[in-house]
């Protein structure tokens, strides 16, 4: 029951006020329920921005917290190397594709991935990272495995992800 102010401009404002919250809470509901399965929410098309608005159902997990942390820690010394400056002798730091045997470790990893929610987990893990003090760089997971990827393994990772329904492209 909405208070009475005995004004009926106000009470009229107030009624309309709260009308108006409730149908934008059901929009957001529906528009939630209505997503199709699969789909990582916060996640724009082109896959750009930050890992902090990805929404994940921590329940429907495949695997423990710790496996994601050490995948994405695997996948940025893969794509970046370990230490602050670029490794010289990988082909990336001249334009190049990354190296096949990395390559085949990161599409492993990637392909490992069940559902959207083990996706959102790994892109909310990795986080914005990457190296640079010249330039900085400090793409998502996305952006990193777009840059770093072949075009063959990518399409073998975006067959896997469509295969189980997973609504994302690399």
């Amino acid at each position: 029951m909405i208070p009475q102010t005995n004004n009926k401009a106000i009470d009229t404002a107030i009624t309309i006020g709260v009308v108006v919250i409730i149908v934008l809470i059901l929009k957001k509901i529906t528009q939630f329920i209505s997503r199709p399965v699969g789909t990582l929410v916060g996640i724009p098309e082109e896959s750009g921005g930050t890992s902090q608005n990805v929404v994940v159902n921590t329940s429907k997990l495949s695997f423990p917290a710790s496996s994601y942390q050490v995948w994405s820690d695997e996948i940025e010394n893969y794509c970046w190397g370990s230490g602050l400056l670029p490794d010289f002798t990988d082909p990336t730091t001249y334009g190049g594709d990354l190296e096949l045997q990395k390559q085949i470790e990161i599409a492993k990893i990637m392909v490992n991935l069940r559902n959207a929610d083990d996706w959102g987990q790994m892109i909310r893990v990795y986080g914005n990272r990457g190296r640079g003090i010249i330039i900085q760089d400090y793409p998502n997971l996305i952006q990193t495995l777009q840059k770093f990827l072949s075009p063959l393994v990518k399409d073998k990772i975006n067959q896997a992800t469509k295969l189980r329904g997973i609504n994302i492209t690399i």
